[in-house]
C-alpha cells in the first residue's frame, strides 16, 4: 500500500472508532477470494497514495511509513508509522471498508512514552491475531 507526502483527497478523520472490537470480532473477509498463483504482474493503484501525511495533526504531518493491516469485520484496519517535523514516530490508525478511501483516527494509538522513545520514537509497526487476543510489535 502506497503511503506519501500529501494529504489524499481519499482520506477523512475522526476523533474515535466508530464501533467495538472485542474477542468476538470475526477476522478476515468472508467474500475474499485468493489469487491463483503466480500474483503478478501487479497493477499500480491510480488513486494512490491511498494515505498521506496530515498537515492538520503535528504527530503525523511529516511522512508516513511501513503500514501493517488486519480486516476485521469486514473492515480494513491499517496502522502506520507517522512522524513529525522532527522526525519522531507515532503509530496511527486508519480504517477502510472498501480498501481505497480510508478514515484516520486524529490521535496516535501508540507514541514515545520512555525516554529512550523521545527521540526516535514508535516505528514500523506489525499486528497479529492469536487466540482471540491482538499483538501488535
Amino acid at each position: 500500500m502506497a503511503l506519501a507526502a500529501a494529504q489524499s483527497a481519499n482520506v477523512s478523520s475522526a476523533d474515535q472508532l466508530p464501533f467495538n472490537i472485542s474477542k468476538d470480532t470475526v477476522e478476515g473477509d468472508p467474500n475474499y477470494i485468493p489469487p491463483i498463483f503466480p500474483i503478478a504482474p501487479f497493477n499500480k493503484y491510480a488513486g494512490n497514495p491511498i494515505l498521506s501525511p496530515n498537515p492538520a495533526n503535528d504527530w503525523e504531518s511529516a511522512y508516513l511509513y511501513n503500514p501493517t493491516a488486519i480486516v476485521l469485520d469486514e473492515t480494513i484496519f491499517l496502522l502506520y508509522r507517522a512522524q513529525n517535523a522532527s522526525l519522531t514516530s507515532s503509530i496511527g490508525l486508519a480504517w477502510s471498508t472498501d480498501g481505497y478511501n480510508f478514515t484516520r483516527l486524529n490521535q496516535p494509538i501508540l507514541y514515545a512514552t520512555e525516554s529512550w522513545e523521545a527521540i526516535d520514537g514508535t516505528e514500523d509497526p506489525r499486528i497479529v491475531r492469536i487466540d482471540q487476543t491482538f499483538f501488535v510489535t
